[in-house]
This record gives C-alpha cells, structure tokens and sequence, in this order.
C-alpha cells in the first residue's frame, strides 16, 4: 500500500474521496461532504474535543501544585533512554550551495560536496531539489557519519531513490523509512527484495574477509550511482537490518512508547507541550502515540511492520524521547504548505518531503550525481579522501567543544577546501549548538535577568500567580535565551578557543558576511511591536530550539 500523496483525502474510513470540507473545530482533518463528516463523528469526536486541543490546556503539575520533575534534579534527562541515538535532524535542513549567491545561477562547472557528519539526508536532498532548473553537469556527494545505523538507514533511503522509477512511491517509501517507527507489507517486500538481494551479494563477496576490514562496492543505476565503504562487520549488520525479525507489532509499539510517553517523563513531555500551539502539541502527542508520519485523517492499519531501520537493537527504541521530525525543518516553511486541513502540521511537512525527494528524483534523471557514502569517524576523512577536494564542506556541529572541538575541525577537513584559484566561493560550514550555553555563567543569568524577562513579556503575558510552579512563570523564564544577546557570548567562546589565532596559522578566513546559512538562522528578527513579530515569537518557542544555535562559514585566505 503506497500513500495517497496527491490530495487530501475525506477522514471517513472506507471513503477514499478527496476531502474539500475541513472540520471547523480543529481543521486537523477533512472530509468529501458533510454526510461522511456526520458519519464519522463518533470517531473524530474523541480527538477534536481533546484538552490538549483546548488553548485553555494546563499542564498536570500546575494543577496538582506539585514541583516539576524538570526542577528536581536532571539526572533523570542524562539517563533516560541511554541509546540516545540521533538519526533525525535536530536543526532546519538547508541548502549548503546557494549557487546564486555564490558560484551564480548561471554556473556550469562540475561540483564536489561532502557532508562530514551528515546524520540524516535532509541537507543532502535541500541542496540537491535546489539546483537550478538547467544545472546539467556533475554532482558528486560524499555522505559520511560515524554511527552505523545512521549510514545504514541513509543507505537504504539512496538506494530507494536511485532504484524505483515511480517518483511518488519512492518518495512515499522513504518517508516512512526516515520517520516512521512502523511500515506497510509493499514496502517490506521491498526491502527484503531487491535492496536484500543487493547487499547479500556484497556479503558473499566479503566472506573470507576479516571483521574490520573495509570493502567498497559500487552500484549503477539509470539515474545515478552510489558507492558505499564499509567494513565486513557492517555490511553482514546492515544484511541483517534487511532480513525479517521476529519483533510483533505489540512489542515494538510497547519498547516505543515507553520512551516516547514515559511516565516518569512527563513534566519535561508537558513543559514542551505547553510552549506550542494546541493543534501542534496535539500532533505532537498523536505522533508520540503512534509513530507514523501521515497527515491526521489518514488511516494506519496498513503500517503493521516494525521500522527494522529504526527497531535495531533487540527491539530496543534508540532515540531521546524529545525526538520529532519537525526539528529537521523550517517550520515557518512547512506551515506555508496549503491544504484542506489547515492545522495539520505534520500532515504538511509529510507533503512537503514528498515535493522535496520527489524533485531530487526527477534530478536524478538530468543530472549526473554520484553518492559515496562513508561509516568513518569525521577526523578520519582526510586520510580516507586522498587528494578530493571539495566545494562545500558541511560538518553538522562536530566543530563543538564535546566532539572535534572547533580548532581541530577547521584544521582537519578546512584543508579539504579547493584552493581560491580553483573556487574563490568554496566554503566549509560549522555549526555552534553548546557554545552559547556553555559559556553563559550563572553570574551572566543574573545580571540579564530584568532585561531577558522584560523583553519576553513583550510577546508573552507575564504571570501574576502566586502558585510556586505557574506554568506561564516558568515558560517564560525558559524562553530567556529566545531574546538573549548571544553575540556576545558567541564572542567570548571565540576568543576562549583562539579562533582567530589557529585561522591565522590555517590560512584559513571566517566569513563576515555569510553566503550560505544565517549566522543565527533561529533568531527572532523582529521587535516586539512589528508587524509578524508575535507569530514569529511563538512558532520559534514551539520548534524546538533555543535561538543560540551559531553557524561560522569558512573559507582558505587569499
């Protein structure tokens, strides 16, 4: 069963009509007419009079007067689910060539990206649907991350997309095998067929081959090629990831939602509740609840297989709790998607990857792309890529100080730029998530506290409530870092790790004027009394991030 991805389609079960009639109440679903909306009321009645729907929703500590688990301790946050695996996006997919700004709309020259640690494809697949229309020339993509499942996972999605010729069932199928913790029996079949059939055909090769040895293999196809490199040890992982498991659908719905709605969190499940809007927090929780991305008035009995891309370990589910598809992605651009069901947010970000992988696969045809996919740590690659040089070098935030730290990831791929001669617009792009909030000191906290807190009532209504865990008091201290002056902090991290020491020494420049990514791409750009500035507000405090998130663009010195 492939998703009807061409309409909205009426929420009566059975009907199959296209749905114009959108239920006025929570405009989360649509219907043909009004006799299929009558006859589905009994049904619907139950989520549209929800209280999570209701703009009157409190959370459950406030009520109970009780202090948040979130304000207790947070060992709770750093032990829960310790698989803390991170297989979607956590920040807005975008495209890493910007070709007009750069290189010119008109450019004809060959183009060699690399996307160091890539997590899911979601910048991969931006920056391929944005070429322009006439780019004809070739395309080579290097895909590398560190965890297997994630080049698992980015594997099967590739090899989905270069090998089906229906655009919309490909589309269609990767969507459920990036975001849905449950499939369809066609798109088993498919994997268990001709993808299976692929990879066992490399295992027969590797038999006699050590564990860690590595082994690339090359696959051609109409529409492009992709060559992967793994070990013995991971193509057999990857093998048995393909081949059926005895996990039930009860069971894994069971492992899933005891992360996904634990009891024990709750608060923290609550606390991000209470800063969307109704009809997200109740998508959110819908999601939560069943795991499959669809739009809300789409029925999911036909998704009754286990995800094997995403149930890997012993039935175990591998992500936070606070996971969600939406962090992946503009939320001001997905909700610009029309629709019947006005509400349905994540019924629009589903439409939405359709148009994105659906445009990358008719690219596919026009232009010659070549994916090399990589399971190697980032610090590996210079070594592993010889003399490959590229044009753009994405890094997600390898460059923070928990992993590769920013001297270290600058000096190792920075050196995998083209020479100025070659690209004077090549670029190597990091990403700052912990700076901000690592280098902010309690003394700092306290000394901003009047003006953070003055400047957020300006969007949101302060509390008078003497209760001592007021929902609304505490929301509001915790979109401080939403109107924080980061620039400052970001400046102090700087000069902390000596960025402008080791680019001296690297022959390599920061970019002043970005041409790529917003330096702050999360931050609210409006003031308190422009026009949009209240929307602005509350669509950034409900994504998910924090406003602090830092890009640096890098490029080699003249």
């Amino acid at each position: 069963m492939t998703t009807n991805i061409a309409r909205y389609v009426c929420a009566n079960v059975g009907c199959g009509e296209d749905g114009k009639l959108r239920c006025k109440k929570c405009q989360l679903v649509c219907y043909c007419g009004v006799s299929c909306q009558r006859e589905h009321w009994t049904s619907h009645k139950l989520d549209c009079n929800s209280p999570l729907l209701k703009s009157t929703w409190r959370p459950q500590w406030e009520a109970e007067g009780r202090k948040p688990a979130f304000m207790i301790s947070d060992a709770p946050a750093r032990s829960f689910n310790h698989h803390k695996k991170y297989l979607w996006g956590n920040m807005p997919a975008f495209d890493v060539l910007k070709l007009e700004a750069n290189e010119g709309k008109g450019y004809k020259g060959d183009l060699d990206l690399l996307f160091a640690a890539s997590g899911d494809l979601r910048n991969v697949l931006r920056t391929l649907a944005d070429l322009p229309n006439d780019f004809c020339t070739r395309v080579s993509v290097v895909v590398n991350d560190r965890d297997f499942n994630i080049v698992a996972r980015n594997i099967i999605m590739l090899l989905l997309l270069l090998m089906d010729d229906d655009p919309q069932r490909a589309a269609d199928h990767i969507i459920h095998i990036w975001y849905s913790a449950f499939i369809t029996d066609e798109l088993s079949r498919t994997l268990q067929g001709q993808i299976l059939k692929l990879v066992e055909g490399v295992c027969h090769e590797t038999t006699q081959k050590q564990p860690d040895d590595l082994f690339p293999k090359a696959f051609s196809f109409t529409r492009g090629s992709v060559r992967l490199v793994l070990t013995k040890r991971s193509w057999d992982a990857l093998q048995s990831i393909l081949k059926p498991s005895n996990l039930t659908l009860q069971k894994a719905q069971d492992v899933r939602r005891a992360v996904t709605l634990a009891p024990s969190r709750a608060d923290y499940r609550e606390r991000a509740f209470f800063r969307q809007d109704p009809s997200s927090r109740f998508g959110s929780f819908r999601f939560r609840s069943d795991g499959i991305l669809l739009p809300f008035g789409l029925p999911r009995n036909a998704f009754n297989t286990p995800n094997p891309t995403l149930f890997t370990d012993l039935g175990a589910w591998p992500m936070m709790d606070s996971a969600e598809p939406l962090h992946g992605w503009s939320l001001q651009e997905v909700s610009r998607a029309s629709g019947a069901a006005a509400n349905d947010v994540l019924g629009k970000l589903y439409y939405s990857l359709l148009d994105l992988i659906r445009s990358v696969h008719g690219r596919l045809g026009h232009v010659n792309i070549s994916f090399h996919l990589c399971n190697l740590d980032a610090a590996a690659l210079p070594q592993h890529l010889g003399a490959m040089r590229f044009d753009r070098i994405e890094t997600s935030n390898i460059a923070d100080t928990p992993y590769l730290g920013p001297e270290r990831c600058v000096s190792l791929l920075g050196t995998l730029l083209k020479e100025p001669q070659t690209n004077p617009h090549a670029t190597l792009i990091t990403l700052f998530m912990n700076a901000v909030p690592e280098t902010v000191t309690k003394r700092d906290e306290y000394a901003s506290l009047r003006e953070e807190l003055s400047h957020v009532t300006k969007y949101l209504t302060p509390s008078f409530s003497i209760a001592p865990y007021d929902a609304d008091r505490l929301r509001i201290d915790s979109c401080r870092d939403m109107v924080r002056n980061n620039d400052k902090f970001f400046d102090r991290y700087m000069n902390a790790c000596r960025f402008n020491e080791f680019s001296s020494r690297l022959k390599l420049e920061m970019k002043s004027h970005h041409t790529i990514i917003d330096k702050w791409p999360l931050r609210i750009r409006k003031r308190p009394n422009q026009a949009g500035a209240q929307e602005e507000f509350l669509r950034i405090m409900g994504s998910g991030h924090e406003g602090c998130e830092r890009y640096v663009e890098w490029r080699v010195g003249g």
